[in-house]
């Protein structure tokens, strides 16, 4: 059994060693920091299941939807990342992004822009994160330098579940590497490579497997591991950094099942990470910055992957952190200089790296190339006039001939100015400006070829065309060989104008041949006939010159004008169609043109290539990554045996896997990454419907698709709906501006659609509501509807009311004019009341008897107070100035009646003079309160006046009579009725504290 073992080791040794040098010739494109990406240490490339793409790097993080990248970095506040570095992502089933770095864990909401920290420590030290994930349950995990961290939602924290080794024995510490963190499908256990061995964790019973606990399995042993990684088949591999192998094992039975060495290609390799593609392959990155590709299916064929500076198609960096193959089975590499992407699987074209094995051909052109028929082997004619024979099968075993060693033909000439290389019957040809020569498939020294009738054995041929082996056409310049080899008849067709030239000659599918003339027009030998034919073109706007002619397969014609464009021409009509660079074509100085076996147009200008697709009627256009800054050479363009086409490119032959162009791809629907109004940016997201204000209507739509466009040639396509009838393609942009949009619910679709009209993906749909001005809202137009209608009700009611209000005043005014003129009458007689004059003229009597000087006074104060009644009896009012001298006579008057019993007080300011009131209101408040109150010494009547918030006050002590005199009780109550007719604001009577109080508006 050991013997078998070593035996197997030994062959798979003998089989990496064998085949090291047989790889894949990978063709590379880049993103970098020129296409937006934050940084070019790309430590991890993730797919979320919802398409969009993350992207770690030194610098943070990136979301990239296929055309645009939206950089995460760190900035100022609270809100942000805990650290630069973010080493690996991992996404929630609520779409939460979680991130490793150096300093702790982070959780990003793309919907809200925010961040969630988490900063873990290990027996109180700070630990690295560089692995993260989600796992089928959804629950996070994450492993720092030596420990393995659980996420509890509930709690928002992280908590510690296993500590792999005593940190503080720095002898026997136990690391876990990066790259080195996976969830075996279908089960409960995680899986973590150290630099201790293998370790697993069964997160459902608990428990772990290692060295320790597996004693005796070989998978477990104490060996540094790294660069853990899923295979195809649902087995593991990881790195053995103590034996330098790549190590498969069988995780459900916890079994090594092989080893591949590289110790001999990298001595010191010490893993850093590993991928396995759907073809089974593995892409292997060291620590040493060195990168294989090894693939299983060639005997474990070993290619070390280079960067050359030289060469813009080699791998951006030498070392990668993260790999990832896309649903058309793109390969996206992190390296340390942005992410490399290759399609060997589907990719349009492969380069052969002939110059890599011809080491005569680098630094020269290739002139011509050709393919045997029986597709074993190319020729090609490099620009130093060296012939060679490559073996496809064999490289390495190429022949080479160089053309000066020719031999002369009958003229004494040499091969000059070659034009093409021919394959007839069993010869090679080589023609030439100075005549055809031949040689075979061992290269012999080239000699003329003279197989032609003796009477042309002078004719020095520059052209030869083969029709089915039987018949040959050759063409001198000036005239064309017809002849039939079966039955050696010969003609020659001419022109009479000498100076006419032909070349580039065709057969058409109808054995009919065609030629371009130098006079710009095509000749075609037609019912024995020899005819020129003068296209239909426009002249003013053509320039250039015919360089080439190829027929297509239903007997039309493509004419190269180099300078003008391309021509179809229908043979039968004589129709001309020109497509030139309006209508998409690279340029209108090409080199060359090929038509494929489904009958679309290849065209190549240096390192540029346009493909017209008849379906869609328009051009695929796409350049290829080399040699850019070299434009001393043609191209060449032929058909091969497969249907493929070959293309030259400076010293490279590029195959065109033409079929390819039309292939259909995985439909995944582009992405909608981004919805950008003012300086607000908002990230989609699935089924969301954005709100935006009533001013944002100018939004800015970014989108763009991971289906390889290189491989599958599609335009992005995108409507409004609402705005735009039609889908409107993108023309290669990945974003859209709509301005001056209206208010209310829009939805954006954008979907992939290829050029060949053969597919189409399903649209992604991306809705918004800008909202509406309040004023130009429903429910408003409705309220102002309603407010209006009320208004108009309003007024109508109001202008009712004002009339039966008018009707109603007036009707008042004619009963306050009665009324005012019952109060001043009943005033005047109350005034003139017998009661109050007996009383005055009885103290009158006594005053006479006692002082004569006093009655006297008495007697001329009397009068004023009736003549100021009889004064101002039609008056409605007068100034408070008036009635207050008029007041303080009648207040004098009684005072020579109760003397102290009867106390006056007046507090008036002058501003309050000049106001009114109506007359003798002043002397019926104060003889009311004479009237109803008692005035003695002992138990004096206190009358006061003054003013308070815009009223005259007339207050008195209550010291109420039983009994009182001529009161008919409706003396204040005709004063009220007299104020209200007078003012707006009512006259107060109230009583309070055991005082009268009575409030008389001034007017």
């Amino acid at each position: 059994m050991v013997f078998k073992c070593l035996f197997f080791l030994l062959h798979a040794i003998g089989l990496v060693l064998l085949c090291e040098a047989q790889g894949e010739n990978l063709v590379f494109k880049h993103l970098n920091e020129e296409d937006g990406l934050n940084n070019n240490v790309v430590n991890c490339i993730y797919k979320s299941p919802k398409g969009r793409m993350w992207i770690a790097t030194y610098n943070g993080f990136n979301s990239y939807d296929g055309a645009n990248f939206t950089s995460h970095t760190v900035r100022k506040g609270n809100n942000t990342l805990p650290n630069e570095v973010v080493h690996e992502l991992c996404e929630d089933k609520f779409g939460i992004l979680w991130g490793a770095t150096n300093n702790g864990v982070f959780s990003y909401n793309p919907k809200s822009d925010s961040y969630k920290n988490y900063y873990l420590k290990s027996a109180k030290r700070s630990l690295n994160f560089f692995n993260i994930l989600c796992d089928k349950n959804g629950i996070i995990w994450a492993t720092g330098t030596w420990s393995l961290f659980k996420y509890n939602a509930a709690k928002d924290s992280f908590f510690e579940i296993r500590v792999l080794a005593n940190p503080l024995d720095t002898s026997n510490l136990c690391f876990i590497t990066k790259n080195g963190f996976l969830e075996e499908p279908n089960t409960n256990k995680l899986w973590i490579t150290t630099s201790q061995g293998l370790w697993y964790y069964d997160y459902k019973l608990n428990s772990v497997g290692n060295a320790c606990t597996e004693k005796g399995n070989a998978l477990f042993a104490f060996r540094n591991t790294a660069a853990l990684c899923y295979g195809q088949s649902g087995l593991f591999w990881f790195f053995d950094n103590n034996t330098t192998s790549i190590v498969q094992f069988d995780p459900k039975q916890k079994k090594e099942i092989k080893s591949i060495p590289i110790g001999k290609q990298l001595p010191d390799a010490k893993g850093a990470t590993l991928f396995e593609d759907r073809s089974h392959r593995l892409w292997f990155s060291s620590w040493g910055m060195n990168t294989l590709l090894i693939e299983p299916d060639k005997n474990y064929s070993i290619t070390k992957l280079f960067h050359r500076n030289d060469d813009n198609r080699s791998i951006a960096g030498n070392f990668i952190w993260s790999a990832y193959q896309d649903a058309n089975n793109t390969i996206w590499l992190g390296t340390l200089s942005g992410i490399s992407m290759c399609n060997t699987q589907n990719a349009i074209y492969n380069e052969l790296r002939v110059s890599n094995e011809i080491k005569e051909l680098q630094n020269k052109t290739i002139r011509i190339v050709e393919e045997e028929p029986d597709g074993k082997a190319f020729w090609i004619l490099s620009s130093d006039t060296q012939l060679y024979r490559f073996n496809k099968s064999n490289p390495a075993n190429y022949k080479k001939l160089n053309i000066s060693s020719a031999l002369r033909n009958s003229k004494g000439l040499k091969p000059e100015g070659i034009q093409a290389i021919k394959f007839i019957n069993d010869a090679t040809l080589i023609i030439t400006n100075t005549g055809i020569w031949q040689t075979d498939i061992n290269l012999t020294p080239l000699r003329p070829y003279n197989n032609l009738p003796s009477k042309f054995a002078n004719f020095m041929a520059i052209e030869i065309v083969n029709d089915a082996n039987s018949v040959l056409y050759l063409n001198d310049g000036r005239n064309i060989l017809y002849w039939n080899k079966t039955n050696s008849s010969t003609r020659v067709y001419s022109r009479k104008n000498k100076r006419t030239t032909f070349s580039h000659l065709c057969l058409t599918a109808n054995h009919t041949l065609w030629a371009i003339t130098n006079e710009k027009k095509l000749a075609t030998i037609q019912h024995d006939r020899l005819l020129e034919i003068d296209l239909k073109r426009n002249f003013e706007k053509e320039s250039g010159y015919f360089w080439d002619l190829v027929p297509d397969s239903l007997n039309n014609l493509w004419v190269h004008n180099r300078g003008a464009g391309i021509y179809y021409v229908n043979t039968k009509t004589n129709d001309v169609k020109l497509y030139d660079m309006t209508d998409g074509l690279v340029s209108n100085r090409l080199h060359k043109i090929a038509l494929d076996k489904s009958g679309k147009l290849w065209c190549m200008a240096y390192d540029k290539v346009s493909v017209f697709i008849p379906e869609a009627k328009e051009f695929y256009n796409f350049s290829i990554k080399y040699k850019m800054d070299d434009l001393n050479y043609e191209n060449h363009l032929t058909r091969l045996q497969n249907g493929n086409l070959l293309g030259s490119i400076s010293d490279e032959l590029i195959e065109f896997s033409t079929e390819k162009l039309l292939a259909k791809p995985t439909l995944e629907a582009p992405i909608i990454s981004l919805l950008s109004v003012k300086n607000n940016m908002y990230y989609t997201a699935e089924n969301e419907v954005l709100k935006l204000g009533t001013d944002e209507n100018t939004v800015r739509i970014a989108f763009g698709s991971f289906i390889d466009n290189t491989a599958y040639p599609y335009d992005l396509e995108y409507k409004l709906n609402g705005t735009n009838a039609d889908w409107i393609s993108a023309k290669g942009n990945s974003e859209v501006v709509f301005t001056n949009l209206e208010t209310g619910n829009h939805e954006f679709l954008v979907r992939a659609k290829g050029r060949n009209n053969a597919w189409v993906t399903t649209s992604k749909a991306l809705r918004f509501i800008i909202r509406t001005p309040f004023y130009k809202s429903t429910w408003f137009i409705i309220a102002l509807l309603t407010l209006a209608a009320l208004g108009i009700y309003s007024y109508y009611k109001h202008r009712i009311r004002q009339k039966e209000k008018v009707l109603f005043l007036e009707s008042k005014a004619q009963l306050l004019e009665k009324e005012k003129a019952l109060v001043m009458y009943e005033n005047l007689k109350e005034h003139l009341n017998p009661h109050f004059l007996f009383n005055s003229l009885t103290s009158l009597r006594s005053l006479i008897r006692i002082d004569q000087n006093m009655a006297g006074t008495f007697l001329d104060k009397m009068s004023k107070v009736y003549r100021y009644i009889l004064k101002n009896r039609d008056n409605e009012v007068v100034p408070l100035m008036e009635e207050l001298k008029f007041v303080q006579m009648y207040i004098d008057l009684q005072k020579t009646r109760f003397e102290n019993g009867l106390q006056i007080n007046i507090d008036i300011s002058e501003d309050h003079l000049v106001r009114k009131i109506a007359p003798v209101t002043l002397q019926n408040l104060v003889e009311n309160a004479i009237k109803h109150n008692t005035a003695d010494e002992e138990s004096p009547l206190v009358i006061s006046l003054f003013i308070d918030d815009d009223y005259l006050v007339v207050q008195n002590n209550l010291q109420k009579k039983g009994f009182v005199e001529t009161s008919n009780k409706q003396g204040l109550t005709n004063m009220g009725s007299l104020y209200n007719y007078l003012s707006t604001k009512p006259m107060i009577i109230k009583e309070e504290n055991n005082l009268f109080i009575v409030n008389i508006p001034l007017i």
